[in-house]
């Protein structure tokens, strides 16, 4: 049902002279008296011509004034409104759900929930874990909305999936949305199986080469034979310099072979390749390799359960955390069971599965030189900020390129400027942060796509790869260097004290 958020200051009585102008007629409205004098809970007005009925819902708490529109010509009544009545954008109520004042908070995630915005699933569950109970409630049950909204439309058009399979499931949400979409299917119940069926040949048809890919798999997986075709069909190619590295299309392109063996003969696809059909299964024979780390990838949701319990050198900010006096943004990065290397990853990164002892908070960004020395002036540290000369060099971006020695004195002065440990982090640590808990190569998938400077990781870091490598250290306080040119989040050598690598600081 097609719905519009009207702005919050927009009177009913404006709103009733708009409607009238664009030819709805009022049928009847609620009969009890509204809380607020002129502003009625409950109207209900009709567009003759069209067949369409439009149902006004005003919370007067939170000031959420929702038009909800039925009938066949819904989408294009919608429209037409929309271009005559203030209403408020995704962008707007993304800004409402980071509000700190709680009507505010939550006018933006009963929007949210009202225009089913999968997309900001990333906010919502931000405020989950919100100081206010009241917010925290409602964060949740929003989550829980959100989540739950796309495949009950799945179940919905399961049965209608003809000449319009793939357009609907592109609807609902960017690819990073309809990727992770995908992959929690294997955890859904039986009674579940028709709108899993509709997503994964919808994935079988999507833009995105990675929906594609997982598509792929989980139709073995589900051992849903009717798409054999449709697999044997695919192409995983994209542009030049975007899509899968050429190991990975290499892996892609077997898999292929053998999901359309296993669909119609397993004891023929298992003669051919029992490791990947394992690996298909999502079973180990103890084997990690790269097809494994690739079929895990494709097929694992993403996990970043556990909110932290913020120490009292961390605050909370209305898009995250920050440190409490310097105010330099943080992230944090929990405690999640991870695969990290690659299968040739050498003696630095070997491939492994770790679980972290506990989570962590990581500067959203490498330091910069003028956001560094804005920050020691607002713990008040003006000496500091004037007469730290580290014997380092800014690079063209702002970044700190610094010694390893330069380093530990800059992690130190920012551990006393906070009164807490501040230090360099962990290769491990490190890595986590970049890649999340699903192995992927890249911080934001396992495509080289546009613009990949801009893109976060999954904990909503930036710019950890494509540029200059970062300083970590090992438990024997060996310096490692991580990331750099190559946008992978697995690179990391030994480094040594001299070098000139950015910082990236983490506290407990």
């Amino acid at each position: 049902m097609p719905s519009l958020v009207v702005d919050p200051g927009v009177s009913y009585t404006r709103l009733a002279g708009r409607l009238r102008a664009l030819d709805f007629v009022w049928l009847r409205e609620a009969q009890t008296p509204p809380l607020l004098a002129g502003e009625p809970e409950f109207v209900l007005w009709a567009h003759e011509a069209s067949g369409t009925r439009l149902a006004y819902t005003f919370n007067p708490v939170v000031m959420l004034r929702v038009l909800n529109f039925e009938g066949p010509a819904a989408s294009s009544q919608r429209t037409q409104v929309a271009a005559f009545v203030p209403h408020l954008t995704v962008d707007e109520i993304a800004d409402l759900i980071r509000e700190p004042a709680a009507t505010q908070c939550l006018l933006g995630l009963f929007a949210a929930r009202e225009l089913r915005l999968a997309i900001l699933l990333p906010l919502v569950h931000q405020r989950t874990d919100d100081t206010d109970e009241l917010i925290a409630q409602i964060a949740n049950e929003v989550e829980t909305a959100l989540l739950d909204a796309p495949l009950q439309h799945a179940q919905q058009v399961a049965s209608n999936l003809r000449v319009e399979r793939d357009a609907p499931f592109a609807l609902l949400g960017d690819a990073q949305l309809r990727r992770q979409l995908l992959r929690q299917t294997p955890s859904l119940d039986a009674a579940s199986r028709p709108g899993v069926e509709w997503l994964l040949r919808s994935g079988l048809h999507d833009a995105d080469p990675e929906v594609r890919a997982t598509a792929m798999l989980l139709c073995a997986r589900l051992a849903l034979d009717s798409e054999r075709e449709t697999i044997r069909r695919l192409s995983f190619t994209t542009r030049e310099q975007e899509g899968f590295s050429p190991i990975a299309l290499e892996h892609l392109r077997h898999l292929q072979e053998v999901v359309s063996t296993l669909l119609v003969d397993r004891p023929q696809a298992f003669a051919r390749d029992p490791h990947a059909v394992r690996c298909l299964e999502g079973k180990s024979d103890g084997v990690f390799d790269a097809l494994f780390v690739l079929v895990h990838t494709l097929t694992t949701p993403l996990s970043l359960a556990g909110a932290p319990t913020l120490p009292a050198h961390v605050v909370r900010t209305a898009t995250g955390y920050a440190l409490a006096r310097t105010k330099l943004a943080l992230c944090y990065v929990a405690p999640v069971p991870c695969w990290l290397g690659a299968p040739d990853g050498g003696v630095h990164s070997p491939l492994r599965r770790t679980v972290p002892q506990a989570g962590f908070f990581i500067f959203e960004t490498a330091l910069k030189t003028s956001a560094l020395l804005a920050a020691f002036a607002r713990a008040g540290e003006r000496d500091l900020a004037s007469s730290w000369q580290p014997t380092s060099h800014s690079e063209p971006d702002g970044d700190l390129a610094l010694s390893h020695s330069d380093a530990l004195i800059l992690t130190a002065a920012l551990s006393r400027v906070e009164g807490a440990p501040i230090v360099l982090p962990g290769p491990d640590q490190w890595e986590l942060a970049a890649r999340g808990s699903d192995a992927r190569r890249y911080p934001w998938g396992n495509l080289l796509e546009p613009n990949p400077q801009r893109r976060l990781s999954p904990w909503a870091v930036a710019g950890m790869t494509g540029g200059q490598a970062e300083w970590t250290q090992s438990t024997d306080g060996a310096p490692i260097a991580c990331g750099g040119p190559t946008w992978t989040c697995f690179e990391r050598r030994g480094a040594t004290p001299t070098e000139r690598l950015a910082l990236r600081p983490v506290t407990r």
